[in-house]
């Protein structure tokens, strides 16, 4: 690893790095010896914020309907639409035949 580490300081594309530590020793793959060289060149640098805190919402789990159905359901959640319009529409109806 060391040789690719200096390869890489001299200026050298990855496959000369990659090269260089073969014929140093190194049996790996290119993507091998590109991740190491990158691992060694930050150190233990952390990247990311870390571990979330809290309770997290599953993945993949059904949520709620505005309505209160659950959505995991279509044809619930159809029945449900279709019974609130009609019924809306038969309360309008009994309104018009109460007023004639």
């Amino acid at each position: 690893m060391n040789a690719a580490t200096e390869a890489r300081e001299a200026g050298m594309t990855w496959s000369e790095a990659f090269d260089a530590a073969t014929k140093a020793g190194y049996a790996g793959s290119l993507q091998g010896i590109t991740k190491m060289v990158r691992s060694a060149e930050e150190g233990t640098k952390r990247k990311g914020k870390g571990k979330r805190k809290g309770k997290r919402k599953g993945i993949g789990k059904a949520g709620k309907s505005p309505r209160g159905v659950d959505v995991s359901s279509l044809e619930a959640v159809v029945n449900q639409i279709v019974k609130e319009r009609v019924n809306a529409i038969i309360d309008r109806a009994i309104k018009e035949l109460q007023q004639a």
